[in-house]
């Protein structure tokens, strides 16, 4: 198996736990879980899982994609993805995420594109920059976040949608004294920033700061 698609077709009594997969068999080696270990998608999106653990992907060490959306999570815990080292396509939007926790992306280096889009997320954890290094995707539209600090933008970051949210500031977010306090291994005077949607926000000003000389394309309507 390669790809698992669930969606929609789960029990009611499997959806109100962790998907803990090591721990779902008496004997560690069967061919079942062998298999589920194998798994580079997963696919619970759809369904009315309400949390998840550290342990709750434990095994799949070779997952590549894992789409949660639309469910019901309100938080990422500690060590959230611990057991994704390959991960490189995570997606939770349109769940109830309200708190990320500081170390829950520190297990997942690999991490291309997240999701975290219609959730109820006021704020972000502060070590996004350092955890996900290699992240150029980050979707974060229709949340509740006021502000960005340059501290989590991860340094290889192309593509940020943070329309529909309720920011006041883009702030100094490229100035390279206040990223040089990251300690990402790369370059911290430069932005690898191609598109930035900052529409329908309350933006009332631009500060030239906010405008790294990489951007292409920079949406601001309705603020």
């Amino acid at each position: 198996i390669y790809t698992l698609s669930l969606h929609d077709a789960l029990p009611i009594l499997l959806l109100e736990v962790p998907l803990a997969l090591s721990a779902n068999s008496k004997n560690p080696s069967s061919p079942n879980r062998k298999n589920l270990l194998q798994l580079k998608t997963l696919d619970i999106g759809e369904n009315k899982i309400s949390f998840v653990t550290n342990e709750s992907f434990s095994g799949l060490t070779k997952l590549y994609g894992l789409r949660m959306v639309d469910n019901r999570v309100n938080e990422l815990p500690d060590n959230f993805c611990s057991s994704l080292k390959s991960l490189r396509v995570l997606n939770f939007g349109q769940n109830r995420l309200k708190r990320i926790s500081n170390s829950a992306f520190a297990g997942c280096p690999e991490l291309r594109a997240l999701r975290l889009d219609k959730n109820q997320l006021e704020e972000l954890p502060t070590a996004y920059a350092v955890q996900l290094p290699k992240l150029l995707w980050l979707n974060l539209t229709e949340n509740q976040l006021k502000y960005i600090n340059p501290a989590q933008l991860p340094p290889m970051l192309e593509w940020i949608d943070l329309s529909w949210n309720q920011l006041e500031s883009l702030g100094d977010m490229y100035n390279k004294d206040d990223l040089s306090a990251v300690s990402t291994g790369a370059s911290s005077s430069s932005s690898q920033l191609r598109v930035v949607d900052a529409s329908h926000n309350n933006l009332t000003f631009l500060d030239y700061r906010s405008i790294p000389s990489t951007l292409e394309t920079l949406r601001l309507n309705n603020n």
